[in-house]
């Protein structure tokens, strides 16, 4: 993976994060860089949004309601969906749980390299 432009200017955050947000807009869903800092950049704008994470889980209930009531396809906010959508929407609540396992990891470890 990689963002959609040039990551030259690594060290300009700014420039770097607009990149990302971009990368993102056009459906990457992660990058590699070369410098530590921009890690956490790219965490946070490659995380998604809660507004994503709430519409996931409810493809995801809506989703599996349908299946237990015998249905391979659901209506929601009046749009079909199917196992598709919600393979799709897994792998979001996934990719977040991910992200965030691993900004805990660190926090952990800030937390005991501090001696707090």
């Amino acid at each position: 993976m990689n963002l959609v432009g040039s990551m030259t200017a690594f060290n300009d955050n700014a420039a770097f994060e607009k990149l990302a947000v971009l990368s993102y807009k056009h459906g990457f869903l992660g990058s590699s860089c070369i410098h530590p800092g921009n890690v956490e950049i790219l965490n946070r704008c490659f995380a998604p949004t809660p507004d994503e994470i709430e519409y996931a889980q409810k493809v995801i209930d809506t989703f599996e309601r349908s299946v237990a009531a015998g249905r391979a396809s659901a209506a929601l906010e009046g749009k079909m969906i199917d196992y598709a959508h919600y393979e799709k929407a897994k792998n979001v609540l996934d990719r977040n749980a991910k992200i965030a396992a691993l900004e805990e990891k660190k926090r952990t470890a800030r937390k005991a390299a501090l001696g707090v």
